[in-house]
């Protein structure tokens, strides 16, 4: 238990550290590390073999690419300037940066403990694009062995990764729910755009209701995202539950059909139909007053 306290705490450390420069400077050295990762993946994720792995002894520092397969792990030496950071070359906490493109495009932000009896252990912590890790995305184990490096003056690590099953729908919508609980639009605007997408502004006063056609998983994270994405960009959402399950049908079998945007219009007073299609992988912004469609925007992941 303290050691995984620890290795939370140094993770959160480890967001905060500016990119280190390779250069030597005043009270730094060169320090070189012989790492070796090994990866089994027992559900598949990851396709077949062989898998891409780049890997850094710091995200931002000098990066070497390689590849790993069940029979052969990835193997390199990878060189960093300690002591920037108040850190020793054979300090007995050690930073990582991992790229597995087959999991996403972004960085694995790792941390690894070093014990004195030689075992390690830690995580990564995924991150997107650039940005920087936070406490709702998905975590890798970092476990092995650590000994003195006979062939340079860091260590040489010994890491297994297992790779986790891929997330749920629910799971996912539970993370982008709680990420998105943490925006705050400005005051009397509305927009809407998908994470990773672009944003488009809508009518200040707009009141939409959101659908999803599909299936009951599918319907269970996906309205409620668009809602939260939508209450996030400051936007009036209408409580679908008010509108008559027989309105609701007809909607999801023709979202552009004038007569049941009136009815919808009279109803709770919609002035714009969100609909997210399962089928399609598509969510189309409809236009009440005149059933135009404004946008459309990939749902899938």
């Amino acid at each position: 238990m303290k050691r995984r306290a620890r290795a939370l705490i140094a993770l959160a450390r480890f967001a905060l550290f500016p990119v280190v420069v390779q250069t030597a400077a005043c009270g730094t050295e060169s320090v070189t590390h012989d790492v070796r990762i090994s990866v089994s993946d027992p559900t598949g994720r990851l396709g077949a073999p062989p898998w891409r792995i780049d890997a850094g002894m710091d995200v931002g520092g000098q990066v070497e690419y390689g590849s790993a397969s069940p029979e052969s792990p990835f193997r390199a030496s990878i060189s960093e300037v300690r002591g920037v950071h108040g850190l020793t070359s054979r300090s007995n906490e050690q930073r990582i940066g991992l790229n597995i493109p087959a999991l996403g495009s972004g960085w694995w932000h790792g941390i690894v403990l070093i014990s004195p009896d030689g075992t390690s252990e830690g995580y990564a912590r995924f991150a997107h694009g650039g940005e920087a890790p936070d406490a709702e995305t998905e975590v890798l184990l970092l476990r092995g062995t650590a000994k003195p490096n006979p062939h340079g003056n860091g260590w040489q690590l010994d890491l297994r990764i297992k790779i986790p099953p891929t997330p749920t729908p629910e799971v996912v919508a539970a993370k982008r729910l709680r990420r998105l609980a943490r925006v705050v639009a400005p005051p009397g605007t509305c927009s809407f755009g998908l994470e990773g997408q672009p944003t488009s502004r809508l009518s200040d006063d707009a009141k939409v209701l959101v659908l999803a056609d599909g299936d009951s998983r599918y319907e269970a994270f996906a309205r409620p995202w668009m809602e939260a994405l939508l209450h996030a960009g400051g936007c009036a959402v209408i409580d679908h539950t008010s509108v008559a399950t027989k309105l609701r049908g007809q909607l999801l079998r023709d979202v552009t059909s004038r007569s049941a945007l009136l009815q919808v219009s009279h109803a709770v007073g919609a002035t714009m139909v969100l609909l997210a299609d399962q089928k399609t992988g598509m969510a189309q912004l409809v236009e009440v007053a005149s059933g135009r469609v404004l946008g459309m925007w990939s749902t899938s992941e």
